[in-house]
């Protein structure tokens, strides 16, 4: 109920509280959070609205999770390097809602290095927030109608839900009564998020929710409404495969299983799924049907189909099958199968998309063993001319050619326009010598000469990160300065 303001609520909805912000919190006490009353919330942040850390809560959790390893030694952290976590955390300098919860992001994901002296050995040691490697090492905390002051006001926003890991503010809640759709939730979540509300909650945030009693939506901070996506529950995809896999099927279902016929195969499905024993997808009943090198094998040595489309590592595991009769016995790997070796027919067409990648490894050398009279066809738009790698080489002379000016012609692609560009940079060959001449001392004038040799060259110099920070700004200044605002996006590629 963010859209109150000011020391009382105004307003007050019944159903939002009973249908939609108690549920909630019930939810998330049954799964392991400790419920905050407001004044316990508010005690623990000294009394203070204006605070949003839970610094007690906070302070123990960095001393329960963090230890000092050294020389085959536990030490605990200092005190004073609890409160200086406590107060780096505190005290991020604001630089705009995004750029202030990313670097809160980062000290929340890999510490803070602080200075601490462990048996006369001075050093930096790495301090956690969160424990990311046993996530019940942490303290859940849940508050509800939790009151935070506004920017540059003595007013407040009063979120509904605030959860917290270790007294961070890791997700804030908007709920809803059914009645009132999930998008006034967004709202006022991005209402909040604005500098003249209060922001100060939302730098420590990873995720708000929008939420009623029938749907909910979820987003980073930050997001505008249009991408806020919605909340779908996780179901065990993995434990449905694996019941799937291992379902023995009987032999007269496999044949209707695993043809082309695809009425049949649903059919199949859709009475296993009745029968309640596996939960399947349609990408799952793809899966079963595609991804079966014996299925090639029985395509091609039974000939059930006239047009086989496969991939081309099927080749490589179907002559990977053990214990086939070559001389025309049973395969193992299907019953009723019978595999009569490589298919001498020169009746054989196969058509090769992107003939570039795949065809100068084993997975091609099995399929020409499989078919070795086979007429080969190659598709590719950047076909190879290299002496070890070369279309022309592999598959013969050039059938046909469709240009790039045709194409475009034809309206099947756009023109892609270059616009050569050169940073204009100056060297500082002071500096350079003077480094030059720090890291080569020791060496012979021979063995200077040769380094000056290699790192002279422009290939070298253009991996510096000088180099690369203002060509990138570049790149930078010059969209913003043309495309910036139009229907236009960038794209960058790195050699």
């Amino acid at each position: 109920m963010s859209d109150r303001t000011g020391s009382k609520p105004k307003g007050f909805r019944f159903n939002e509280k009973y249908l939609s912000q108690i549920p909630a919190l019930q939810q998330l006490i049954n799964l392991g959070f400790e419920y905050l009353p407001p004044d316990q919330a508010l005690a623990a942040r000294q009394g203070k609205t204006g605070n949003v850390l839970l610094e007690e809560v906070l302070r123990e959790q960095l001393r329960e999770i963090n230890r000092i390893h050294h020389k085959g030694r536990d030490y605990l952290f200092s005190e004073e390097n609890i409160q200086s976590a406590v107060q780096k955390l505190k005290n991020v300098k604001y630089d705009g809602l995004l750029k202030t919860n990313e670097a809160i992001y980062e000290l929340l994901t890999l510490g803070t290095a602080l200075e601490q002296t462990v048996e006369g050995d001075t050093r930096s040691f790495n301090l956690r927030y969160v424990d990311w490697d046993d996530w019940r090492n942490n303290r859940f905390h849940v508050a509800a109608e939790f009151s935070v002051e506004r920017s540059r006001s003595t007013e407040t926003a009063r979120p509904d839900i605030v959860l917290f890991v270790n007294g961070i503010p890791f997700a804030v809640i908007e709920c809803k009564s059914p009645e009132v759709e999930v998008e006034q939730a967004i709202s006022q979540s991005i209402r909040n998020q604005r500098d003249e509300y209060i922001p100060k909650l939302f730098i420590y945030t990873q995720i708000v929710l929008g939420v009623n009693k029938n749907a909910a939506r979820y987003a980073t901070v930050g997001t505008p409404a249009k991408f806020w996506s919605l909340w779908k529950e996780r179901q065990d995809k993995e434990a449905a495969m694996a019941r799937s896999i291992h379902r023995t099927l009987p032999d007269e279902t496999k044949d209707v299983l695993f043809s082309g016929d695809f009425t049949a195969a649903r059919q199949f499905y859709d009475a296993l799924e009745a029968e309640g024993e596996c939960e399947l997808t349609e990408q799952d009943r793809a899966i079963h049907s595609l991804c079966r090198p014996e299925r090639l094998l029985e395509l091609v040595s039974e000939k059930k189909a006239g047009l086989v489309t496969t991939l081309v590592h099927k080749f490589d595991k179907a002559l990977n099958v053990k214990k086939y009769d070559v001389q025309g016995g049973t395969s193992a790997a299907g019953a009723g199968m019978r595999w009569s070796g490589p298919d001498e027919s020169s009746d054989i067409f196969m058509l090769i998309d992107e003939s570039h990648r795949t065809q100068f490894g084993s997975f091609a050398a099995r399929m020409r063993q499989m078919f070795p009279n086979a007429c080969y066809l190659g598709f590719t738009g950047t076909p190879l001319m290299k002496k070890e790698k070369n279309n022309f080489a592999k598959f013969g002379g050039l059938i046909d050619k469709y240009a790039i000016d045709q194409a475009v012609a034809d309206g099947a692609i756009v023109p892609l326009l270059y616009e050569g560009r050169h940073v204009e940079m100056e060297q500082n060959e002071k500096a350079i010598d003077l480094w030059f001449s720090r890291h080569t001392q020791g060496l012979t004038d021979a063995q200077r000469a040769d380094l000056k040799k290699k790192y002279a060259r422009a290939e070298m110099l253009n991996k510096t990160d000088q180099v690369i920070y203002m060509r990138a700004f570049d790149i930078s200044e010059h969209f913003r300065a043309n495309w910036l605002g139009t229907p236009y996006k960038a794209q960058l590629v790195a050699p």
